[in-house]
Order: structure tokens, then sequence, then C-alpha cells
């Protein structure tokens, strides 16, 4: 019988000329299948040299799958049929999901959260619970009211975030038909011919790439817009590699070259990105400017004016911005190495924002987010103290308190500022998942080693 089943399996392997396929299947590497994983990459030959490799691993999983099922029926007799239903750790707003277990929504919070993210190091189950409880939050507040609005790009950042970190595949496929259901709408609104702001399109055409929804239509709006403010684009930047740059130029400018830099990535022989700026050339910049009182060694906060704590939260919100668009937004770690100045900043000031002189907990979870993917241990003294500080204060229903609204912000700003302050601390207690190691851009490693080697000698704090 099982060389009856070998010699089906060969015929399956091999093309109708006789040569074996260079295809296999996606099995992960392991003890038992980890020949089958490089099959991917083989020649025709060395498929035929090394199949029966592949041959004895499939004889060595047959006993072993054999006494699986006979202990999952239990007595050796035939399974019964299994259930069409299936495990959904949330209850999904978008799409068609099939049935649901009739118990996984009544589970524990916190078992659902290790369903989703089984690999993240705490020993705290409620940590994780932490997570799901802003995740299950965030949905239910930007599909009421008409909070979404405006905000879609925010959102389909987060889901990406939540989609790339979870474990579950039902807990993927929600956050899938949650975007989905967003980028829907937006196409349906006719977004694309209506949006001007060619930043903006950029945005979101990335975005749509993420979760493979995007289109030929979209593409061709998009570029033939680029196409009319390239050589604008250009010039502009050239004029800010001579000129200071403020705060808010800086951002603009990050976000900017972060978008032509993912979609060099995207389309690498695309001609009208050819010449654009791209995150090798705002780093030009970024030499250039001076983070607010940033040659302070040891500031005195009950000197500093308000003028002062507000440019440097403003530079602490950048410094932040700048690990994230080099990480993709949590899809990489990044090097210490590359951004020496930027964690003497951070280090110097994140005792700023959780003190008596200005209390941000908005943004000092930016800087322990940007902290934690840089490699910092939780352990460290920073980290520590302001981990405990951030945990303790999401509220019953999930969210975390906004810092800074007031009666005079915009809807928009007041339903992005709400939504902000929970993303980040999800992210951030989710942020041991990430995979890779920076750039994600591989024409970007040269200009990240220049611009860290201009600064190692002068970082002040350094990782223990």
């Amino acid at each position: 019988m099982l060389r009856c089943q070998l010699l089906i399996l060969d015929e399956a392997l091999r093309k109708s000329d006789g040569t074996v396929k260079s295809f296999r299947c996606k099995a992960r590497k392991s003890d038992g299948m980890r020949r089958t994983y490089l099959y991917a990459t083989m020649t025709e030959d060395a498929a035929q040299h090394s199949r029966w490799a592949f041959y004895e691993a499939v004889i060595l999983c047959i006993p072993i799958i054999f006494c699986i099922l006979l202990i999952l029926s239990g007595t050796g007799h035939a399974a019964d049929k299994p259930s069409t239903e299936v495990y959904w750790p949330v209850d999904p707003i978008h799409g068609s999901v099939g049935s649901k277990h009739s118990s996984s929504l009544n589970e524990p919070i916190y078992k659902r959260a290790k369903r989703i993210w089984p690999d993240l190091p705490y020993t705290d189950n409620e940590v994780r619970a932490k997570a799901l409880k802003g995740f299950l939050w965030m949905i239910k507040y930007m599909n009421t009211n008409g909070h979404l609005e405006g905000n879609e790009n925010n959102y389909l950042t987060m889901l990406g975030t939540m989609f790339n970190t979870a474990r579950d595949p039902y807990f993927r496929r929600v956050a899938w038909e949650e975007a989905r259901g967003v980028i829907n709408n937006l196409i349906k609104s006719d977004f694309f011919n209506r949006e001007d702001d060619v930043s903006s399109l950029l945005e979101y055409l990335m975005l749509f790439n993420r979760f493979g929804m995007t289109d030929s239509k979209i593409e061709e709006i998009t570029f033939q817009k680029l196409e009319k403010e390239k050589q604008k684009i250009i010039d502009g930047f050239q004029k800010l590699k001579n000129t200071s740059v403020d705060a808010d130029e800086l951002y603009d400018t990050m976000l900017l070259t972060y978008y032509f830099t993912n979609l060099k990535k995207k389309f690498p022989r695309l001609g009208i990105l050819e010449n654009l700026p791209d995150l090798r050339d705002f780093f030009e910049i970024l030499a250039q400017y001076k983070y607010h009182l940033e040659e302070v060694e040891t500031p005195d906060y009950s000197k500093l004016t308000a003028d002062d704590i507000s440019k440097i939260t403003d530079d602490l919100y950048n410094v932040t911005h700048v690990i994230f668009v080099v990480c993709d937004y949590n899809f990489y770690k990044a090097p210490k190495k590359y951004f020496p100045r930027e964690l003497d900043y951070m280090l110097k000031y994140a005792d700023l924002i959780c003190s008596r002189y200005h209390n941000d907990p908005d943004l000092l979870t930016e800087v322990v987010y940007a902290l934690s993917i840089m490699g910092y241990p939780k352990s460290h003294e920073v980290i520590k103290k302001s981990w405990i500080k951030i945990l303790a204060a999401q509220r019953e229903d999930g969210s975390w308190e906004a810092y800074g609204i007031d009666d005079n912000e915009s809807a928009y700003d007041k339903h992005y500022l709400t939504f902000h302050a929970t993303w980040v601390a999800v992210e951030m207690i989710v942020e041991p998942v990430v995979l890779g190691t920076v750039p994600f851009y591989k024409s970007l490693k040269p200009a990240l080693e220049k611009y860290g080697a201009a600064y190692n000698g002068r970082a002040k704090r350094n990782c223990p």
C-alpha cells in the first residue's frame, strides 16, 4: 500500500516530460520536513536528485499522523464528520465569515487573546487581554457615529498591524475583512477621483497594496495625478535641502518620502518614480535638522518654558516617526546603531512627558513603542516605569484616554486623537511579534549607515 502511494506521489511530482516539478509543499523547516521547504528554490536537476529525501520525510510522517488520528478518534474507528463551525475570537463587522462556534465569544478574553498572539513574551495573560480589549474598542468606535470619516488611513494602518502580528487565522480574517469593507467604501465613493492631495493618494495606494486590494484603475489615476505634480515635488524638495525646515515641514517631508520609498519597492521599474525623493533624501535633510535643545546634556525641566516644552514634544513625535517609517510601521525592527541621536533624545526627555511639567501619556506610549522596536528590553528603567503607567491607564471600555483634546478641536481631530491613544497603546503591546530587520528598502541601508555613523560618537545613553 505504501509503495503504491509513493508511486502515485512520484507521478504527481513529475511534469509530462518526465522531469520533476520545481515546486513542493510549503512546509516549515523542521527535523521531519526540512528538505521540502527548500524545493521552492530548487532547479529541476536539484529537485531530481533530492526527491527521495522528500519521500523519506513522507514515510516518517505517515505513522506519526496515523497515531495522532487514533488518539483523536479515541477508539481507532473512523472519525466523526468535522463541525462546519469555526472559532472566531472577535465578532466581525464586515464580510461573510461563516458560522461561529457557539462558545467562542463567551470565553474569557485573555484566552481569546492568547489564541491570537500566542508568541507574545508575557507571563501575565492580562497584558494580551488589554491588547484585544483595545482592538475591540477601536473597531466599535470607528464604525459608529461617523468616527471613521477622514480617518480611514489611520484605521487601515492599524488593521495592517493587527493582521501582521496575529497568529490566529480567523482573527487575521476579521482584520482583513474589516479592511476590505473600508477600502470598498472608499472605492464606491470615488475617492481617488475626488482627492487632489497627491500625498494622500500615495498613502492610500500604499495601504491598498498592503492588503492586496488595489487595481490598475486606481494605480492609473494616482500616477496620472502624480505626473502633474512630479516636477513641483522635485523642485520643492531641492529647496528644502538648501534651507532650514521646522518640525511640521520635517514631518510632512518624512511621510512623503516614505510613500515614495514604499512605492519604489513595490514598483521598482516604474519610470514615473524616477528622480522622486525617497527616505535616502530625507536623511540628508534630517542630518541638518536640530532637535530642540538636543545639545543640552542634562536638561532641568523646571527651567523649560512653555514654548520649549511644545517644541520638545513636537520633536519627540518626529523622532518616534523617524523610527516608524524606517520600520515600515511595525513590519521590521530597527537596529540601534542607525539612530544614536534619536535614542539620546528620547531617553533624555522621556521623563518630561510623564512629569508634573507636562503629562502626555499618548506621546509617552509612542516613545516606549519606538524604544521597544529598537530592541530595548522591558527591564530598561525608562520602559519599565512607563510601561506600568501605560497599562494602568486603560479604561474599562478598553480604550486609553487621549491627551490634549479641547472644545476647539475639529470633529476630525477629536476622532483621530481619541482613536490614536488606543491605537498606539495596542501596537506597543503586540510589538514583540514584529518580523524582519530594517531596512525594508535595501537601497536605504547606505544612507542609514552614514546617518548613524555621523552621530555615533555623540550618543550618551546606550542600551545595557
